[in-house]
């Protein structure tokens, strides 16, 4: 019995899937801290929100280059390196004694998360095409789809449990399972 393609592989299609909705869950998990936030590190509700669009600037700048390096020197370096600057990103959110920290975190989290998002899609066309990239398209955007919709009341759930920094210290380690994921496949 042969095995079955890359394409059709459970666990390819599942790490495709959080790599598209890692930005997602990372900026919907992170929202029920806010508040907390705002007053462990001492500034107000309108510079504490920037969070969520500093974020967004660091995957808008990060994602042509994320492309453009990965088709010159492959798919897989351009991940690891994403992931790693993500993960270095989440750790100074985690352990941010200041906005300004905090706000730096975001924005390198968001540049490396822009790989993710860039490079699953172009893995898609890497290793499918026609009615079977469409299919992997579906279910890559299924996972997507749940990612905003659970995230905030897991950063709420975590919140009530351990703290504000509890949501950024989940992110660092869906980096760390996503990097072993990508990894593994």
């Amino acid at each position: 019995m042969n095995p079955p393609a890359l394409s059709q592989r459970r666990s390819f299609v599942a790490t495709l899937g959080l790599l598209t909705a890692i930005a997602a869950f990372t900026v919907d998990v992170s929202l029920p801290a806010v508040p907390a936030m705002v007053e462990a590190l001492a500034t107000n509700l309108s510079r504490g929100q920037q969070i969520v669009g500093i974020f967004m600037i660091g995957m808008a700048f990060g994602q042509i280059p994320a492309g453009l390096v990965s088709d010159r020197v492959g798919r897989l370096p351009v991940m690891y390196a994403g992931m790693a600057l993500f993960v270095v990103g989440a750790i100074a959110s985690a352990t941010a004694g200041s906005i300004e920290v905090m706000l730096g975190g975001r924005f390198i989290q968001g540049i490396g998360a822009a790989p993710a998002i860039v490079l699953s899609r172009a893995i898609v066309r890497d290793v499918s095409s026609g009615k079977e990239a469409a299919k992997l398209m579906s279910l890559m955007t299924m996972i997507f789809t749940a990612a905003p919709v659970i995230a905030p009341t897991i950063g709420a759930l975590l919140i009530i449990q351990w703290g504000w920094r509890a949501p950024f210290l989940l992110i660092i380690g869906l980096a760390v399972v996503i990097l072993i994921l990508v990894r593994l496949n």
